[in-house]
């Protein structure tokens, strides 16, 4: 208005008017503080000679939303990974990402996918290779700007074809192929049922296959096992195997001297089902 000395502008998140703070200002323009991806109600009225004219009709506009941070991974494996961030967008108005990702960190053509959560599975990935992600924010108003970006490297292909042999009452051996430039193995086991809070029990190994000893009989175990290459680095577990050990077996019946010479000793006892050898 040209006869206007200051306006007053009210603005707030709650539409109702007596909740809105209210800004002066000299000019028909003004630079309004707020925050991202919230639903704002303004109106304005002209102060001349002391007098306020009516408030104007109330506008509603939503601001856009910032850009996700901390970007990390929490799991990954030789194909996938799993790709969280915090979103500092604020308010409780509907949102979505968008993740962009690819293996050349300059391509502006990097696969884009829209999801609602704050993490995502990557998957179909190359392995031992370097990605990089970026991820930004869209509401209704529009989208944030992109985030830093952020690379991980996939694992290296691990162990396939985990084979059982000779399993016995307190022991199992594991067989697997061995792969080319692994400078051990790391074998990784634990009692069934399992539960989060039982501990695996970690061994090494500096080529297949592997024994192992002091299990509980007729007891079932679950196995998986890694490669780990140069420095240390490790390939993706395998998948787990399960078996169980034998169990002790009830000892024989019927057992009887039936000779006694100079240099031995003749035993006879009840032929016991399943077994296959016996010790004296």
């Amino acid at each position: 208005m040209p006869d206007a000395d200051s306006y007053d502008i009210a603005y707030g998140t709650d539409v109702i008017a007596e909740n809105m703070g209210i800004v002066p200002s000299t000019a028909n323009q003004f630079v309004l503080q707020i925050a991202p991806n919230t639903r704002y109600y303004l109106k304005i009225r002209a102060v001349i000679k002391g007098n306020s004219s009516p408030w104007s009709t109330i506008k509603d506009y939503l601001t856009l939303p910032s850009a996700p941070r901390g970007l990390m991974v929490s799991r990954q494996s030789s194909n996938t990974a799993v790709v969280s961030w915090k979103s500092l967008s604020g308010g409780n108005i509907s949102r979505y990402y968008h993740i962009s990702w690819g293996t050349d960190p300059q391509s502006a053509n990097l696969g884009v996918t829209v999801t609602t959560n704050s993490e995502y599975t990557l998957d179909a990935l190359k392995s031992d290779q370097r990605h990089y992600v970026r991820v930004r924010t869209v509401n209704a108003s529009g989208s944030s700007s992109w985030s830093d970006i952020f690379s991980f490297k996939t694992l290296a292909a691990g162990v396939t074809q985990l084979k059982l042999q000779d399993i016995k009452h307190t022991q199992a051996k594991i067989d697997w192929p061995g792969i080319n430039n692994a400078m051990t193995y790391e074998l990784s086991f634990s009692a069934l049922p399992g539960n989060e809070l039982q501990k695996n029990t970690s061994l090494e190994f500096s080529r297949p296959p592997a024994e192992l000893h002091d299990l509980k009989p007729d007891q079932a175990y679950q196995v998986k096992i890694r490669v780990l290459f140069q420095n240390h680095q490790p390939g993706a577990w395998s998948n787990y195997i399960n078996f169980t050990t034998f169990p002790i077996p009830a000892p024989p019946k019927n057992v009887a001297i039936t000779k006694i010479t100079a240099s031995y000793v003749q035993l006879t006892w009840t032929a016991m089902e399943n077994i296959s050898t016996y010790e004296a």
